[in-house]
């Protein structure tokens, strides 16, 4: 059981970095379009994905922090493979948008899979 914790803890790690990640890819949207404002449209459509790809991240991270605080079992075996299922679906899409962000994802998705 505490094994599973940790593997869950180390999930939210790993979520908490591509959030990060994505924070900085997002600075450094709204910096390119405060500079470049011909590519604007473009740019803030990307800003548009980066917010998205965050709300989902952050979200992900409330989850596991409620089947952290909440389930002492960790018997909720169909809520994890939600879990799994919506952590890959996330990152094909943020491979494409962000492969650093994804990467990290990708990091949690294995330790995940210990589970």
């Amino acid at each position: 059981m505490k094994s599973n914790k940790l593997i869950l803890a180390r999930v939210l790690v790993e979520i908490n970095k591509s959030l990060a990640e994505l924070r900085i890819v997002r600075e450094k949207i709204i910096r390119r379009i405060v500079l470049d404002s011909d590519q604007g449209s473009v740019l803030e459509n990307m800003l548009r994905r980066t917010d998205r790809f965050i709300l989902d991240l952050e979200r992900l991270s409330e989850r596991i922090q409620t089947i952290l605080t909440l389930d002492t079992t960790l018997s909720r075996v169909a809520e994890i493979a939600d879990l799994r299922k919506y952590m890959r679906d996330l990152e094909k899409e943020l491979r494409v948008f962000n492969s650093a962000s994804a990467l990290g994802l990708k990091r949690a998705l294995e330790e995940l899979d210990k589970l």
